[in-house]
């Protein structure tokens, strides 16, 4: 990134930056000398002050010190215009007000973008700035003359504020301006200002005042559409002082055809207004490069996505004919199978007659699908927008579809071939259920039978042998009358039927009532079974039953499962209106692996070993939580025993009610 000379001077070193600063200063104070003795003809008062414009630079130097250069300059200038032969009162008071300006303009000049010209508004802000400068001066140093010495107000405004505002424009941009010239405009660099030189000789030369004074400006705009910012500003300056110098000497247009303050003004008005527009056309040329530079980048950048896009691009043109190819991509190429002079030759007939017929009257989109000859899916969108001359354009965007098509179609298949299973599978499910229960129902009646007749016969003398055989076939068929019951328990959980309608219950009733019909069955096992908290108040179920089998199911089957001298225990709570039922016991536990297959039908743990089971009760359990509108998981390290966590949501539509102000864990 280029920098301006503030920006240079800032970055500098505190010491030598003030060494620039401290020079400039005395500068000053030399060209503050000679601006005072080289006088327009007939005249006492300075053409221009160009002290001013090189103190607003140092003050710009000085960064956030621009007070004390200020006061510097204050000073120098005094003892300048002291040394003049102007009174010591006048003096210093001339110098604190061009003190004042060049804060204020250096302040000024540092506000929103800070201090730099690169485009037409940076330009027309400094303008404003540099015009507000000289409007300060002018009117304090009318006012200091005027209460000092009695002078003229508006006599002595219009020539002071001039003085200060041209020499604020020829100088000032120097130090605000970057350079863009390359090595390669040199030589026209050169040819440009020995002709300008030249101009400037011709025109202001002393000893002739023919009405020349704007031919220079057309060399002027040379240089500042040619060279840039840096240039025009240098030749601004330039030509500011040997305009002046040469005025001074009595050459010129502006001495000749007039005299004292009028040849100064005359000069001034020359000097801001060829400075202004000039400095303002190199503005617009700087901005216009930039431009320039970003559309190039912009269109390179927009090439080079063209040439590596996958999507083929199509832009053209309708004409009388038919369509006229304004842009292509590879992609396209390859797409069509043609080479690029095909292309923009000779589009297919066919892709012809697709575009004329999908071509909106008005800008719009399209989109569709085109088979080409080699039997490709390619999907196109298309979209207008203005052309050259109001000539509309169409852009279309190829994409090869074929694969995609082709997934399509095979995933709709897989689809419908997945929905004939499912179909299948449902049927043969009901088919099952129904068989299940139909032969559940068939097995209950002769297994009722051997039940009876085997009681008949347990009343009788038997045997010792008979009586043990007696024992396996009541042990037996009371086995497979649990199978049947549960069996026919499934059937009717699958088909919906299974609640049954019974009286609102509290919930501490049903756990009262599991465990003490438990209880003598861990008892005789060796395993103590009880409830380790309870939820208290009105918490009451509408579903009694279906809740008692969860509770039975679970601790009948933790019971099975928890060795000699070990507990089954059941904790209730509540927990964001959900009740919450635990059963845990002191078993053998269930691999973390197994915990989620259990729950399902006809599967059992491996640690399960000898233990008698169908691998239905926790399936059971499922579907009746799943009835009550809630869920069920196991938790276990494989170890140290299982933990049955069934949560219920509190609800009269799942068959709960509840009574926040009434519930109280123990």
């Amino acid at each position: 990134m280029k920098h301006n000379l503030v920006q240079r001077v800032g970055a500098l070193g505190g010491v030598h930056r003030t060494i620039v600063i401290a020079s400039l200063v005395a500068v000053i104070g030399v060209v503050g000398t000679l601006s005072l003795q080289l006088t327009a003809p007939g005249s006492n008062i300075a053409v221009w002050w160009p002290a001013t414009g090189l103190g607003i630079a140092a003050a710009l130097f000085a960064g956030r010190r621009k007070l004390i250069v200020a006061l510097a300059i204050a000073i120098v200038t005094s003892v300048v215009a002291h040394a003049g032969g102007k009174p010591v009162d006048f003096a210093i008071a001339g110098g604190v007000i061009n003190g004042i300006e060049v804060w204020s303009v250096a302040t000024a000049l540092s506000l929103g973008r800070g201090p730099i010209i690169a485009t037409v508004r940076d330009a027309g802000r400094f303008l404003l700035v540099a015009l507000g400068g000289g409007i300060i001066f002018g009117l304090m140093a009318a006012i200091v003359v005027w209460l000092m010495v009695g002078g003229d107000f508006l006599a002595t405004f219009i020539a002071a504020a001039p003085s200060h505002l041209s020499a604020d424009i020829l100088l000032v941009p120097i130090v605000l301006v970057t350079w863009t010239l390359r090595r390669s405009q040199l030589g026209e660099l050169a040819i440009q200002t020995l002709i300008l030189v030249a101009v400037i000789c011709l025109v202001f030369w002393p000893g002739h005042g023919l009405p020349l004074g704007f031919l220079p400006f057309p060399f002027l705009i040379w240089g500042a559409k040619r060279f840039g910012l840096g240039v025009a500003s240098l030749q601004i300056a330039a030509i500011g002082i040997l305009a002046f110098v040469f005025t001074v000497s009595g050459g010129g247009p502006f001495a000749l055809v007039a005299q004292g303050t009028q040849t100064a003004t005359a000069l001034q008005i020359f000097f801001v207004t060829y400075g202004g527009s000039t400095l303002v056309l190199g503005a617009l040329t700087a901005e216009r490069e930039v431009l320039v530079r970003r559309i190039a980048a912009s269109e390179r950048q927009l090439r080079g996505a063209l040439a590596s896009a996958q999507i083929g691009l199509l832009v053209v043109e309708r004409t009388a004919l038919g369509v006229r190819v304004v842009e292509t991509n590879p992609a396209l190429v390859d797409l069509l199978g043609l080479d690029e002079s095909q292309l923009a030759d000779d589009l297919p007939r066919d892709l012809v007659d697709k575009l004329l017929e999908i071509w909106p009257m008005d800008n719009g989109s399209w989109s569709g699908e085109w088979d080409t000859a080699d039997s490709r899916r390619l999907g196109v969108f298309g979209s207008t927008s203005p052309g050259r001359l109001g000539v509309p354009l169409l852009t279309v965007q190829f994409v090869d579809i074929t694969v995609r098509v082709a997934a399509e179609n095979a995933l709709a298949k897989a689809l419908a071939a997945e929905q004939a299973a499912a179909i299948t599978l449902r049927e043969l499910n009901e088919r099952q259920d129904r068989l299940v229960a139909t032969v559940s129902h068939e097995l209950r009646t002769p297994i009722a039978s051997i039940t009876g007749f085997a009681e008949e016969l347990a009343e009788g003398e038997l045997s010792e042998v008979q009586s043990t055989y007696l024992a396996v076939i009541q042990r037996n068929a009371k086995r497979l009358l649990h199978l049947v019951n549960n069996l026919l328990k499934l059937a009717e959980l699958d088909s919906g039927s299974a609640a049954q309608e019974s009286t609102p219950t509290p919930l501490p009733d049903v756990v009262s009532a599991t465990i003490q019909d438990l209880e003598a069955t861990a008892r005789a096992k060796g395993v103590s079974i009880g409830a380790q908290s309870w939820v208290l108040g009105t918490l009451t179920t509408t579903h009694p039953f279906e809740l008692s089998q969860i509770l039975v199911n679970l601790c009948s089957n933790a019971i099975k499962f928890t060795p000699e001298q070990g507990s089954v225990t059941i904790d209730t709570s509540i927990e964001k209106r959900t009740v919450v039922l635990r059963v845990s016991d002191t078993g053998t536990g269930i691999p973390p692996e197994e915990l989620q297959s259990v729950l399902e039908r006809f599967t059992r743990s491996s640690r399960s070993g000898s233990v008698a089971g169908t691998g239905l009760g926790l399936a059971i359990v499922v579907k009746l939580v799943e009835a009550l509108g809630g869920d069920i998981r196991l938790e276990s390290d494989g170890s140290s025993g299982t933990t049955a966590i069934v949560r219920l949501p509190i609800a009269a539509e799942y068959g709960m009610e509840f009574d926040e102000t009434s519930v109280a864990v123990s």
